[in-house]
């Protein structure tokens, strides 16, 4: 008897179970339906490796498990957030937001090292220049620098009243090398000579973190900012501002002066409901991340939307609240894929592309 009413509970939440899992699916599949009404088609991707790790499954069970929830991390990430790659050394950092930390990956995707969790609380946006990694905590409203090659803190700016300006929540940043300029997408910062510390800009720096100036504010206009959250700057030194709750990017010329914009809300292909993450390759194409229609599109330098990547998902080359993105100079695509906490790396595939 109690045989047969512990038979039938596990029938019941067995039921309740594969009624959840359908509607998850649902869900994602109507959205993934939405983005495939649109005028784009969806462009082929070698899936190159998994840097997170995927163990094999072992046997049916195993197989049926890794189908259903994704197989087991080799590297266990929490919110990984922001990318970027050293060309000079191959290696990957990644900052995961909840562990409060920045990782690091070597071109294989085998984790070498991590630092930061004594310095930082909120890191999102990272990029790295000569022999420095800077990274945008949010949390500790702050640039922290560490050094490359070991890990240790060397200094931080952005949160001290001494400055003439400090940042609110600083998002993503990018650095332009070349010109010696660092660029922090900034929320909510605080700038002592205006009456509102609602200012959602980019806030401009030398490579030592000495504030330079700062692009744009709060509004919906041309130039203008509602949430900043991820940016990125081309060989040309062009800055690509991910303007998420305006539903556009906006490129900017070095100088900080409007170019161009394009973008919408909505949910089909060409639209913007949720962008997240922004790279731009060799041949000036922008590639944006959504994390509403969990895929990545593609435009052209002058924002014309060419095609589309990925889907809804947790199999290779779907993704689940795609965030930051990279690219390096083998045309690798990295993709941080928050949702399935891991990140992915791809490569396009088609007549005019090579792949490894």
């Amino acid at each position: 008897m109690i045989k047969a009413i512990l038979n039938r509970k596990i029938l019941t939440y067995g039921l309740i179970f594969s009624l959840v899992l359908v509607s998850f699916m649902i869900i994602f599949d109507s959205q993934a339906s939405a983005a495939d009404d649109g005028r784009l088609e969806e462009y082929p991707t070698k899936h190159i490796e998994n840097i997170v790790g995927q163990r094999k499954a072992k046997g049916f069970f195993g197989s049926l498990k890794s189908m259903l929830f994704g197989s087991d991390p080799l590297v266990r990430f929490s919110k990984p957030f922001g990318i970027t790659i050293d060309e000079s050394t191959g290696k990957i950092y990644v900052a995961d937001t909840s562990n409060a930390q920045v990782m690091v990956f070597n071109k294989a995707g085998e984790m070498l090292n991590s630092f930061g969790e004594h310095d930082l609380k909120g890191p999102l946006g990272i990029d790295v220049a000569g022999n420095r990694v800077y990274v945008a905590d949010s949390k500790q409203s702050k640039v922290v620098i560490f050094n490359k090659k070991t890990g240790a803190y060397i200094k931080d700016f952005g949160n001290y009243v001494t400055e003439q300006v400090t940042l609110g929540r600083p998002t993503g940043l990018a650095i332009d090398e070349e010109r010696g300029r660092m660029y922090v997408a900034n929320i909510d910062g605080k700038n002592p000579d205006d009456k509102t510390d609602d200012l959602h800009n980019v806030m401009v720096y030398n490579l030592k973190g000495d504030f330079i100036e700062k692009i744009g504010e709060r509004g919906v206009g041309k130039g203008q900012f509602n949430y900043p959250v991820n940016l990125t700057v081309d060989d040309e030194g062009k800055i690509y501002v991910v303007d998420a709750i305006n539903y556009r990017i906006q490129i900017f010329n070095p100088q900080g002066q409007f170019i161009r914009m394009f973008g919408q809300t909505g949910v089909t292909l060409g639209d913007l409901p949720r962008p997240k993450g922004i790279a731009v390759d060799d041949k000036g194409r922008i590639y944006v991340s959504d994390a509403y229609l969990h895929l990545i599109q593609v435009f052209t330098p002058q924002g014309e939307p060419l095609f589309f990547f990925g889907k809804p998902g947790r199999k290779d080359g779907r993704f689940i609240l795609p965030a930051d993105i990279a690219i390096d100079d083998q045309g690798r695509i990295y993709v941080v894929d928050s949702g399935n906490k891991r990140i992915q790396v791809l490569k396009l595939k088609g007549k005019n592309e090579t792949s490894n």
